[in-house]
């Protein structure tokens, strides 16, 4: 809900002015800016895509953080947990934003939503690939391959 309602928000004010995030520097917002964004609330009804994430993900997220089960049934007030068979990813806890601090390989991630209108984004200004989630209720799962990009040192 969070990120639908910041991602559909206004960035212009009510006399269609634009909005700035420093009075001082005359910034304009941007995606960063917490809390710079006039919110809409018609068009964050209107979601779009919805990021599959449940209790049992964010679970599978601790044990791939390294948690115990002890600590895990402790956190989640659970007489059970079970790990999964398979050793879950940290990267692919099921959430819009992906964030990798020094990425020293290549990687693939994954991610799944649910479609609620059409939906296709370029990825970055890096990449020549169009993302395209499919339409109306249509659940997908994408793997995302991130590659890192080494850059020559001054000598």
């Amino acid at each position: 809900v969070f990120s639908n309602v910041f991602s559909k928000a206004f960035i212009t004010d009510t006399y269609s002015e634009p909005i700035f995030s420093d009075e001082l520097t005359r910034n304009l917002v941007d995606l960063f800016d917490f809390g710079g964004w006039l919110v809409n609330p018609n068009r964050a009804a209107d979601h779009g895509l919805v990021y599959d994430a449940g209790a049992e993900d964010y679970l599978h997220f601790l044990c791939a953080s390294g948690y115990d089960q002890t600590s895990i049934k402790d956190i989640a007030n659970r007489t059970e947990y079970v790990f999964p068979s398979l050793l879950p990813f940290v990267l692919d806890l099921n959430l819009p934003s992906i964030t990798i601090n020094f990425l020293k390989e290549d990687v693939t991630v994954i991610r799944t939503v649910t479609i609620h209108q059409c939906w296709s984004r370029q990825l970055s200004l890096q990449s020549q690939h169009q993302a395209s989630f499919g339409c109306q209720n249509h659940r997908n799962t994408q793997h995302i391959d991130l590659f890192l990009i080494r850059q020559a040192t001054q000598l």
